[in-house]
Parts: structure tokens; C-alpha cells; sequence
């Protein structure tokens, strides 16, 4: 299973990278630090599930899954945020993502990020 991570924050990016490999061992990670980087790496490796933050410089997050929503409806998308305005959330629900996860991560949100990779286990 190939999973991309992409955030702005290189601290994101290590805790989140640490949590997927402490939990599956048939797993390639991949990292971008704005929209237009994990576009980029989207488009060479071609992930199952794509974790990222909307909040970011260069190209957002938003734009990100837009532009892959285009060619793409079966990547499972998961949006990790502390971005949480109605509004966003709203064009995020249109965007078919599998869920959203508002930043800061705990023990309860965590699980939920590890089941839903879980259960793409077979991809």
C-alpha cells in the first residue's frame, strides 16, 4: 500500500509517518510539503490514500484534491486540519473525501486515522 503525506509542517510529516509505520509493515510512505509537491509525487506514484492538511503555501490543500478529484474519484483522500470553518468543511464533504480530522491529534483521532487505513488494506 503506497500513502502519501502531505503538510507543510516537517513535524506532521515525521509523527504521522511514525504512526503508519508503527501500525502496517506493507506500507510506502511518501511526503510533499505544500499541495503542489504532493501533487507532484500523486502523480509519479499513484498513492491508494493521501493524507493532507489544507493550510499550506504554494498550492493548499483544497486545491490539491480538486485537481486530483479531476482524473481521480477512487483515491481515499483522509483531510487532517485544524482548519475547521463550515464553509471549508462543506466544500470538503463535495469533494468525496473519506474523512476529516481536525488537528491537534489524539489517542481517539489517531484511531480513526489508523482504521481507515486499515480498511485499505486490500488495495
Amino acid at each position: 500500500m503506497k500513502i502519501l503525506v502531505v503538510d507543510d509542517s516537517i513535524f506532521m510529516q515525521k509523527t504521522l509517518t511514525r504512526i503508519i509505520e508503527n501500525h502496517f509493515s506493507q506500507v510506502t510512505l511518501f511526503t510533499g510539503s505544500n499541495g503542489l509537491q504532493g501533487l507532484k509525487v500523486y502523480e509519479s506514484e499513484k498513492p491508494d490514500i493521501i493524507i493532507v492538511d489544507l493550510l499550506m503555501p504554494v498550492m493548499t490543500g483544497l486545491e490539491m484534491i480538486e485537481t486530483v478529484r479531476k482524473s481521480d474519484n477512487k483515491v481515499k483522500i483522509i483531510v487532517l486540519t485544524a482548519d475547521v470553518q463550515k464553509s471549508v468543511f462543506n466544500e470538503i464533504e463535495l469533494l468525496s473525501v473519506e474523512a476529516l480530522i481536525n488537528k491537534p491529534l489524539n489517542d481517539e483521532k489517531i484511531e480513526k486515522l489508523i482504521n481507515i487505513i486499515g480498511g485499505s488494506n486490500d488495495a
